[in-house]
């Protein structure tokens, strides 16, 4: 495709740009066919003039300029002068003041580039040497501006180059006698008396004569005596000149009019563009108040929702917070109560062991005899020593008993497991093994992963010779726990169950890891190796056996298999559901436990007593032995006098 069917093409798409109001598809089309055709003028106008649509002056301006450059360029000055003015209606810029300048001046039209010359200067009035020199420039175009003397010798004064001002003043004066200029020249003359005094001594401004006088007088003499023929032409010149003065009329009256045209066009284009920017401006003051409302109304619902949602979660909070103090009031209640009746049982066993000893030492004195006294004291001595040992170890789990109780009452906690591990340990101490696993089974429904509490569990079971549900139950903890060393002792448990159970190769493996973990741990490496050797027995006998009966040709009896059937633990540890269970905790608050609330005062009244008894018995033994020693002195005293 030739460049210019490429122009006609891009000109076809600005103008459809241009009709849909998309202006700066426009433009992009405009700035393709610049590329393509150089810099034309009528283009670089029509992108300043879509982009004074746009409300973008500055670059509406630098295309105009360019625009100018072009019509310079190709000596269409009139264009070049046209776009000076289209850019001073939109903003005044003195650099166009000085481009119309020289454009009037290659024009030939010095007046009119003296005044746009004159009206940089006032914009610019700091460029001192650019100034001089377009006064040099303007003195040039017209020598007989007055204006143009008395300003460019004005600012000579002001930068005290008097020489300079001097100089203009005396070629000022010197045009304007030789023209006759009475007036011009007198004000010159003024101006250099006010510089210096001296310079214009003897200088005299002559009165011209008044040529248009002579020339009427002429005239009229002419016309007076001339001929008709002359007559007749002087009226055809007079009315050619009336002729002409009409046409020339005409033509400034266009002129003025097309002047009133274009400023009523300008400002009608002013008034229109301010119109569109004030309806621009309303609409965007209008969406952004709306949007702002918006916002406001967005934010307000946000807000509303946000304090519902505080409110909702604070009445939550409250209800869980209410919901969570009933429940630790009721398990502190429970407990306390428990506490209590702990407290009443370990009274009546205390009551029921003193009962046992008064009942044992009274038997005693019952039986006593004085032969039998060794023996007696000697059974005295043994029963007080048991009752003391008994008594201290009662006086030690009450202790133990009241430090929980404390426990209880100060614990703020629904889950204490402290308080029941160590209640859990007392009761497992005492033999009440239900009541112990009751306590360690709460610490496993708090926490699933404590392995203390299924090692207890899963001693006490052995303690009990359930191997079944201690093997399940010490795998269950092995298998929550999180590291080797947390499962050490409940492995060291399982193989002590699997022995029992007869499971050797079972006991072996767990006892080797054990080992692997801490060899030191006990007595495993004992344990590893007396089972290494039973087993080895075992197999050692089991040969034989195999041997005997291929020699008989008897089916050998086949060894029963190693199994350990494995029951759900949660079967085993719980019976029922996890949630009736905490349902029903309350209920079976371990109703059956002992009580164990004996003070130490009344622990040790009561071996004080037992004592005090025990010295009064030794203290009527010895004065029966007294009064008998003091009889037999007595009869011996006697039999001797007689």
């Amino acid at each position: 495709m030739s460049n210019k069917k490429k122009v006609e093409k891009l000109k076809k798409n600005a103008d459809r740009f241009m009709q849909k109001g998309d202006f700066n598809k426009a433009i992009e089309e405009y700035k393709a066919i610049i590329e393509i055709d150089g810099q034309d003028p009528t283009y670089l106008n029509y992108i300043g003039d879509l982009y004074i649509k746009l409300n973008n002056k500055a670059l509406a301006i630098n295309y105009f300029l360019l625009a100018i450059e072009a019509y310079e360029s190709q000596e269409f000055y009139n264009n070049a002068v046209a776009m000076c003015r289209k850019i001073l209606r939109q903003e005044t810029k003195p650099d166009v003041f000085k481009i119309m300048g020289r454009l009037l001046a290659k024009q030939g039209f010095n007046k009119e580039a003296v005044d746009n010359y004159r009206k940089y200067i006032q914009h610019n009035r700091d460029k001192k040497e650019e100034i001089f020199e377009l006064y040099d420039k303007m003195l040039e175009l017209d020598n007989q501006d007055l204006q143009s003397y008395l300003e460019y010798s004005h600012f000579l004064e002001v930068y005290k180059r008097y020489d300079e001002a001097m100089s203009i003043y005396k070629k000022g004066l010197a045009v304007f006698q030789e023209l006759s200029m009475e007036e011009a020249a007198g004000d010159i003359l003024e101006k250099m008396k006010e510089l210096d005094p001296d310079s214009v001594k003897g200088i005299e401004v002559k009165k011209a004569k008044d040529e248009s006088e002579d020339e009427l007088m002429n005239i009229l003499e002419g016309l007076s005596s001339a001929s008709e023929e002359e007559e007749e032409e002087l009226k055809r010149i007079e009315k050619e000149s009336r002729k002409k003065a009409e046409e020339e009329a005409t033509r400034q009256a266009e002129i003025e009019a097309k002047k009133k045209a274009d400023e009523e066009r300008r400002k009608r284009e002013e008034a229109r563009q301010k119109a569109e920017a004030e309806a621009r401006r309303k609409a965007e003051e209008d969406a952004k108040r709306k949007a702002a409302e918006e916002a406001r109304k967005k934010a307000a619902e946000e807000e509303a929702i946000r304090q519902a949602e505080i409110e909702a979660k604070k009445k939550a909070d409250e209800e869980r917070r209410k919901r969570e103090e009933a429940r630790q009031k009721a398990e502190a209640d429970a407990r306390r109560k428990a506490a209590d009746e702990v407290k009443q049982k370990f009274e009546e066993e205390r009551k029921k062991q003193i009962e046992i000893s008064k009942g044992k030492l009274k038997e005693i004195l019952d039986d006593f005899s004085p032969v039998a006294k060794d023996r007696t004291f000697n059974e005295i001595d043994s029963i007080l020593e048991e009752q003391s040992a008994t008594i201290q170890h009662l006086l030690e789990l009450e202790s133990m008993v009241e430090e929980l109780k404390e426990g209880f009452q100060a614990s703020e906690t629904v889950d204490d497991a402290d308080n029941m591990y160590d209640l859990g340990i007392m009761y497992k101490d005492m033999g009440l093994y239900e009541e112990a696993i009751t306590q360690f089974r709460k610490i496993i429904l708090t926490n699933r992963d404590d392995t203390k509490a299924y090692e207890m569990i899963g001693e006490i079971f052995l303690e009990k010779e359930e191997l079944d549900k201690a093997m399940v139950t010490l795998k269950r903890g092995i298998s929550v726990a999180k590291e080797p060393l947390q499962c050490i002792n409940l492995r060291y448990m399982l193989a002590i169950a699997f022995e029992q159970k007869g499971y050797l190769k079972s006991a072996i493996k767990e006892l080797k890891e054990v080992y692997a973990t801490n060899k030191n741990f006990k007595d495993t490496e004992k344990l590893l190796k007396k089972y290494l050797v039973q087993l080895k027995k075992m197999q050692r006998e089991k040969k034989e056996e195999d041997t005997s009966a291929e020699e008989k040709e008897t089916p050998a009896k086949q060894p029963a298999r190693e199994v350990v059937e494995e029951k759900p633990v949660q079967d085993l540890l719980f019976p029922e559901r996890e949630s009736d269970y905490i349902d029903n905790l309350d209920k079976r608050e371990i109703s059956e436990m002992p009580s164990l609330g004996l003070s130490r005062q009344e622990s040790k009244r009561i071996i004080t007593d037992l004592k005090k008894f025990v010295k009064e018995l030794q203290s009527e033994e010895i004065k029966e032995e007294e009064e008998t020693e003091k009889k037999e002195t007595q009869k011996k005293r006697k039999i001797s006098y007689l």
